[in-house]
């Protein structure tokens, strides 16, 4: 009996999230002068939080532990769609990203990043749980830098259904809050 109620949830939260998508799709990508319209690329249209800061210890002796981090939402319902998070453990330690995309995300695609129009970084899903699909990798350098000089972060997978999806991040305040957890 468990079992069938795990799964009629599962179903119904797949149903949900697919049908969340389709409202809100919009063609307003921008294409290469080179490069042919995509018929199945679309970009969301979202709120986001901002970057904010938090730091934490152990205890007053130890060292800071800092996370900068950002949300994107959809507008017309507020479904939280993706968080990317920098996390400097501590700081002389290299910086680790950690990216949440939504269930429903075509597994073997992976997941594409770069800022504005850049250097693509791709990376491969790690896990999903009930909260989305995780990326948790040591931050490039390239990348870094340029989220600190950019304009938006372009988070970029393909749906179960295998349409393109991008979510963009705004970049506003993100180097500020990079300085000021270094």
């Amino acid at each position: 009996m468990h079992t069938i109620m795990k799964k009629a949830a599962l179903t119904g939260l797949a149903l949900l999230l697919a049908g969340a998508f389709a409202p809100v799709m919009a063609q307003e990508t921008k294409q290469t002068e080179n490069a042919a319209p995509s018929a199945n690329q679309q970009t969301l249209s979202l709120a986001t939080s901002g970057w904010q800061t938090r730091c934490s210890a152990k205890d007053r002796k130890a060292a800071l532990e800092c996370v900068i981090e950002a949300s994107a939402v959809l507008n017309n319902n507020g479904q939280r769609l993706t968080d990317f998070s920098i996390r400097i453990p501590e700081p002389k330690a290299a910086p680790v990203m950690l990216l949440r995309v939504p269930l429903e995300v075509s597994l073997a695609a992976g997941v594409n990043v770069k800022v504005d129009e850049g250097k693509l970084f791709s990376y491969p899903l790690q896990t999903c749980n009930n909260n989305g699909c995780f990326i948790g990798n040591k931050l490039d350098q390239d990348l870094l830098k340029a989220l600190i000089k950019g304009n938006n972060l372009v988070i970029a997978f393909k749906d179960t259904a295998q349409n393109d999806i991008r979510l963009l991040l705004p970049l506003n305040g993100f180097g500020d809050a990079f300085a000021a957890v270094k």
